[in-house]
């Protein structure tokens, strides 16, 4: 559309801004701007020209404010999901997997459809019903002890966060118990102890039951040889290194470690995008591409498969039920080396069970993340599973074996009735939640809790603290980071000799 001046010669052209601008003008039956207006049109587009073609303030639209507002939302969308709601998993190999369920379903008798069907729903209430259903009636009589509940209700607030935290991450329901108990409120630490086996026996056995239902992925044969490690450690420090522990040593040594293995797989994490494992890898020999000598293969033959076939038997059945015609996708077994590193840190963490209630979770988890770099997605539900079977044979252990501590003191039988109803669904719910977290998401939250851990107790503590005290501390957060650190080393290093795709 052109335009024309008033003595009806041809107008020069105007810039661009200024046509625009008159054009519009046109449209409304308005007249053409004054030489003025057009001077500072001209200005203002030379400014936005210098601003390389961004948009100045004073010229800003509504519907460019708007279109800003929606990129914000998209980008604020995408990082939630991203973050904190992601799907279970996103490879091929599990995409088919699903394929072929739902085919499968086709043949399925009903109320296996139905099962599959609603499973999520089934694994988070089916424990909660269970543990209610024996609850209530030991509650109520022979005459009503509810009061309990009343009385220690501080238990009861602090499991649900406690149960949330130890379906979600690598940490049980001790790594909140415990530190909550012994130092806001004075419980003595062999109470607080007994009553994190008791109550973790309960919630994360109902976390496992989830995982298992939910056919949530967990790394089987770390789970056989940690599990074998972590009943003998279990036992050796109830019987050796708990009884000879003071309750300040106790506390102390149990925050200072975690937060040693936290800093450590902070440092790991600056780089997000490390490449990580869905099972322990098999390793090669050596990183080039060379077909592997016979002798090569008989030093990375794969452990006996009396153990592996133990489990493939008893899972294939449940297997039977929940995944119904889909190819199991376990590996065989683990190299002898990874099994025998896997079996030591059961020791090792069941040693550190029998001083807190919670050990063998996190050292699973340290040693599974940092030197097989197995992803946290796998890592934690793997580590879920362990520690339940640890804790209900220190509880077992505790209950009916002859430990030089005595038994067990009515007041953690008082906590956890005043806390036992609220696990079976927090631990669960922690479950559904951590499945659907990005791995970094799940450190974030250790780094927090072990960092809150540390600081409340030298806080808490300090009174008690000994320079004695303090230097065991610092000391153990030192060498803990630096064992933390070589382990890290090493799994950088075996990651070239992986035989295995990353994730």
């Amino acid at each position: 559309m052109s335009s024309q001046s008033h003595d009806g010669a041809p107008a020069a052209p105007a810039p661009a801004a200024t046509q625009e601008v008159s054009s519009i003008s046109l449209d409304m039956d308005l007249p053409p701007p004054s030489d003025q207006a057009e001077e500072d049109l001209a200005a203002a587009a030379a400014a936005d020209h210098n601003n390389n073609g961004m948009i100045s303030p004073s010229s800003s639209s509504p519907q460019l404010i708007k279109s800003s507002s929606s990129d914000i939302k998209i980008k604020v969308r995408k990082f939630l999901r991203h973050y904190f709601w992601q799907p279970h998993n996103k490879s091929n190999r599990i995409i088919r997997q699903k394929t072929l369920l739902k085919e499968a379903q086709q043949d399925m008798p009903i109320y296996q459809q139905k099962f599959l069907k609603y499973r999520n729903f089934i694994a988070l209430l089916l424990p909660a019903l269970i543990v209610h259903a024996v609850w209530w009636p030991v509650m109520l009589l022979p005459h009503n002890k509810l009061d309990i509940v009343q009385e220690y209700s501080f238990a009861t607030v602090t499991m649900v966060f406690g149960s949330i935290v130890a379906g979600m991450t690598s940490e049980g329901g001790a790594a909140i118990a415990f530190p909550v108990f012994t130092l806001a409120f004075s419980v003595p630490p062999t109470v607080a102890r007994d009553f994190s086996f008791m109550i973790q026996s309960v919630g994360m056995t109902a976390a496992s039951f989830s995982i298992f239902i939910m056919g949530v992925h967990i790394d089987w044969s770390a789970l056989v040889y940690a599990t074998l490690g972590g009943i003998v450690g279990i036992i050796l420090g109830l019987e050796y290194i708990a009884p000879a522990m003071d309750p300040v040593t106790k506390k102390l040594a149990f925050v200072s470690v975690w937060f040693a293995f936290a800093f450590s797989l902070f440092l790991l994490n600056r780089n997000h995008d490390r490449p990580t494992f869905r099972n322990v890898p098999t390793y090669k020999c050596n990183n080039n591409n060379n077909n592997e000598d016979e002798d090569c293969k008989t030093r990375t033959t794969t452990t006996t498969s009396t153990t592996t076939a133990a489990v493939t038997a008893i899972t294939t059945n449940v297997k039977k039920f929940l995944h119904t015609r889909v190819p199991s996708p376990e590996p065989s077994g683990l190299q002898l080396w990874p099994a025998i590193v896997l079996f030591l840190t059961g020791i090792f963490g069941g040693m550190n069970s029998a001083i807190s209630g919670s050990g063998l979770d996190i050292c699973s988890f340290a040693i599974l993340t940092l030197l097989f770099r197995v992803n946290e997605r796998t890592a934690t539900p793997t580590s879920v599973v362990l520690m339940a079977g640890n804790t209900l044979v220190g509880f077992l252990y505790r209950q009916f074996g002859s430990s030089p501590e005595g038994p067990i003191a009515s007041l953690a039988w008082n906590l956890f009735a005043a806390s036992a109803f609220v696990v079976p669904f927090g631990a669960p719910l922690g479950t559904v939640l951590g499945a659907r977290l990005h791995r970094i998401t799940i450190a974030c939250l250790l780094y927090a809790l072990d960092t809150i851990q540390l600081i409340s107790a030298w806080v808490l503590l300090e009174p008690k603290m000994t320079a004695a005290s303090w230097g065991m501390s610092v000391g153990i957060i030192l060498i803990g980071s630096l064992l933390f650190a070589l382990v890290t080393s090493a799994g950088t290093r075996l990651q070239r000799f992986s035989a295995m795709d990353v994730l």
